[in-house]
């Protein structure tokens, strides 16, 4: 199937007929679904049979279904950035550097004289 042969109304609509799946899969009933995500009947159906709801609510269904780990099969991840890696490696060996070149310093002048410079 070409995802980008369907327009948006028929994939809300697919969602929503997955999610019903689920739901029958699971042994649920439309109003135990209701009840576990606090919404009413006329809300579980503009969802299951229309595919129209609120994301918060879809979340919510997939969690209520325990499905919430097949979100991750459409939202990946973005990749690691090497680059970003390195430079925040780089930036925290910096900062852990810092303490040990102040405490030097604070030796260097408790050594002549215990004027801390305040």
């Amino acid at each position: 199937m070409d995802p980008y042969a369907l327009s948006d109304k028929t994939w809300c609509q697919e969602i929503g007929r997955r999610l019903d799946r689920l739901r029958e899969d699971r042994k649920m009933s439309r109003d135990e679904l209701g009840e576990e995500l606090g919404v009413s009947q006329p809300t579980v159906r503009r969802l299951l049979d229309e595919g129209h709801g609120k994301l918060t609510i879809l979340i919510a269904a997939l969690r209520a279904l325990e499905a919430l780990d097949q979100l991750e099969t459409f939202i990946e991840p973005p990749p690691a950035n090497p680059a970003l890696f390195k430079k925040k490696r780089r930036y925290t060996a910096q900062l852990d550097a810092v303490p040990d070149r102040l405490n030097s310093q604070q030796k260097t002048q408790n050594d002549e004289g215990g004027d801390l410079g305040w």
